[in-house]
């Protein structure tokens, strides 16, 4: 009975401690905050972010798993979608995970060990009516857009098995891109004038290859300098994508290119991109609607080619092609085959831009000015230092005549320096040839 008093009171002097009660608040606490991290939270992140997509977007965003670690401070999403107005998706990923750090209360950044994106999805497409899907997301900007940026520093960021579609439904044929896998990494990013320094690869379906180093910063304007390579682009492809319109038809070849640049966006770009050597294979050249090449060029390599803007130069050092091969004739009506290479393609009416008619529109019946164009860019010049063409090849036939003649030039070498787009300009060129004739 005594050591029972003895344990009694021992209980109580340990209740009316201070000491007690202030571990007990502070279990209390502790597992208040396991139980709204590990549970209210997820819930709280899933209910707001698809009440704000809703209200914001009108679509309905489709969200996986969510788990937070609020003692490791991490986060992680799954399955995430969000769709476009055709019910696909426009924006998704498989696994989004980021592990923030306490040492941001005293680093006076936002510090992000790592952050990871896996499988992320992003499909741009440019709509019949010009606008595009991803213009959708824009919100209007805010009064306080001006404010420097937070300071934020994210050790390691990792992309991968990334895939990025592409559609233009502006053209008459609609062009679809895929590019996949894309992965992407980035050291040591920070807000600041250090920058970051990144890694991309990108693959397209044609096994095309962007491989991309560099470093780049957002403050105190964004900039970036660094590496490129591009093995195996199709240049047809290019050309499809860029919206060239030739006059004639490269159904074919390949091109790989190296270089190196750095660029500053501010009021406008500045661009200065070094290319040292630029590689084409197979290429060929044939009269639209035709089945047939008329030029071939198994090999061309230009080398030394610098673009610089807002200067809008490009500065070719040499370009020399090898064994290229031309078959040229003189047809019944007297003209030649070749001359269909640049024969004139019918205009297509650009269709008015029905927004900056409507606006324009708007503001003149508003008793506002309408807006002024604003002036034009520098117009590009374009110089090359030497023009070589080594064992070049052009039959001739003249099937306008009875029996048909027949001429061969072989071994044909053509060189010209300090050649440019002034065509008011002399440009020595030095040819040499071997020829051969006959009829048939």
């Amino acid at each position: 009975l005594k050591c029972a008093k003895l344990e009694g009171a021992r209980v109580g002097n340990i209740l009316k401690s201070k000491w007690f009660w202030a571990a007990a608040v502070a279990l209390v606490l502790l597992g208040l905050y396991a139980v709204l991290g590990f549970y209210a939270a997820p819930r709280i992140v899933r209910s707001q972010a698809t009440d704000f997509v809703r209200e914001k977007y009108g679509r309905e965003l489709a969200l996986g798993e969510i788990r937070i670690d609020p003692f490791k401070l991490q986060a992680e999403i799954k399955d995430l979608s969000l769709p476009d107005t055709d019910g696909q998706p426009m924006l998704a990923f498989r696994r989004f995970f980021v592990d923030f750090e306490l040492s941001s209360l005293w680093q006076r950044a936002y510090v992000f060990k790592d952050v990871q994106l896996d499988a992320p999805l992003a499909r741009t497409v440019i709509r019949p009516d010009g606008s595009v899907n991803l213009a959708d997301l824009a919100l209007p900007a805010e009064e306080d857009a001006d404010e420097p940026l937070p300071a934020v520093w994210i050790q390691q960021f990792a992309l991968g098995d990334g895939t990025v579609q592409f559609a233009d439904l502006t053209r008459r044929v609609p062009l679809e891109r895929q590019f996949t896998p894309v992965d992407f990494e980035l050291e040591n990013f920070r807000t600041t004038a250090e920058g970051g320094a990144f890694g991309l690869t990108a693959k397209t379906q044609n096994a095309e290859l962007l491989e991309w180093h560099g470093k780049f910063a957002l403050e105190p304007q964004i900039s970036s300098t660094g590496e490129l390579a591009i093995t195996n682009l199709n240049v047809p492809g290019v050309l499809e994508v860029a919206g060239v319109e030739l006059p004639f038809v490269i159904p074919q070849g390949e091109m790989d290119l190296r270089g190196s640049y750095k660029a500053v966006l501010d009021e406008t770009l500045q661009l200065d991109l070094r290319l040292p050597l630029m590689h084409f294979d197979d290429l060929s050249l044939r009269a639209r609607g035709l089945a047939e090449d008329y030029v071939t060029v198994p090999a061309v390599m230009i080398s030394d080619t610098r673009i610089a803007m807002p200067a809008n130069t490009v500065a070719l050092g040499t370009i020399a092609a090898d064994g290229v091969k031309a078959a040229v004739w003189t047809m019944p009506d007297g003209t030649l085959n070749i001359d269909q290479l640049f024969a004139a393609q019918p205009a297509v009416a650009a269709a008015p831009d029905a927004s900056v008619a409507s606006a324009t529109s708007a503001a003149v019946q508003a008793g506002e000015p309408a807006a002024v164009p604003t002036a034009p860019a520098a117009p590009w010049t374009v110089t090359v230092a030497n023009l070589m063409l080594r064992d070049a090849a052009v039959s001739y036939e003249d099937r306008a005549v009875t029996p048909v003649a027949r001429f061969e030039l072989s071994s044909l070498a053509v060189t010209a320096n300090n050649a440019s787009l002034e065509l008011s300009q002399p440009l020595p060129v030095r040819v040499a040839r071997a020829l051969g004739a006959e009829r048939v």
